[in-house]
């Protein structure tokens, strides 16, 4: 079994940021608490990469809220990752432009920086957000529960690697590497979460994934369609 037991300490992990004692003494708490939520969401993080197994079983049983994940890993994680791509984007410009110019082509304008980082970030929530509702979807149809609850922290902890891997894009050639095999690594952890997480029986959880992935990138090609004119610069 990839995932096993309830894990005791799931509940102090989700609500390590909403204690008694912070809402008591805030002054005193404030800074002690913020370190101890950043320490527990990297340690989550760096989890989900090298002990996905153990790490999803600690932080679903029992299945915390899906505002919670939200909040405390989901927030965290995409914003800290679009501003290490955004970056990587801005120091490495010059190596891409030598790339595109030694292929014959012309390097794109890129729009106002600050608007591409606020609305990769807003994708990305949403992104998830509207997965996590496609998993609940097929879950019900296939045998299992349609529990948006669980089905948030499947996808949003299964996406760890792949959310890491796409901030590493920007770095030739190794970034696109990279990207694939943090994609492939998250398929591979949200396969072995469905039945455990929403339920679906092991004869269907292969077409739960395959239907879940393709109504993603379906609805992916979408908003890249409807979006796709507000971060590339119109010509004159």
């Amino acid at each position: 079994m990839f995932i096993t037991g309830p894990a005791s300490g799931a509940v102090a992990r989700w609500n390590i940021g909403g204690t008694a004692a912070r809402h008591a003494f805030p002054g005193l708490c404030k800074t002690a608490q913020e370190m101890a939520d950043l320490a527990t969401t990297s340690s989550r993080i760096i989890g989900m990469v090298s002990d996905p197994g153990a790490t999803l079983a600690q932080n679903s049983q029992p299945v915390p809220p899906w505002q919670l994940v939200a909040r405390e890993h989901v927030l965290p994680l995409i914003v800290a990752t679009a501003v290490v791509n955004s970056l990587l984007m801005w120091l490495l410009r010059p190596v891409h432009e030598a790339i595109v110019r030694e292929a014959g082509l012309e390097m794109p304008e890129t729009g106002n920086p600050l608007f591409t980082l606020a609305l990769r970030i807003a994708t990305q929530f949403a992104g998830i957000f509207v997965w996590a509702l496609i998993v609940g979807f097929f879950a019900g149809t296939l045998g299992g529960r349609n529990d948006f609850n669980a089905a948030y922290v499947l996808v949003s902890l299964a996406l760890t690697p792949y959310i890491l891997a796409a901030a590493l894009v920007p770095i030739p050639y190794v970034g696109l590497m990279l990207f694939l095999c943090g994609l492939i690594y998250a398929l591979i952890i949200m396969y072995r979460g469905i039945p455990a997480l929403v339920g679906v029986p092991d004869e269907n959880r292969a077409k739960h994934l395959a239907l879940s992935l393709v109504s993603m990138v379906l609805a992916g090609l979408g908003v890249a369609l409807l979006l796709g004119p507000l971060v590339t610069p119109q010509g004159n």
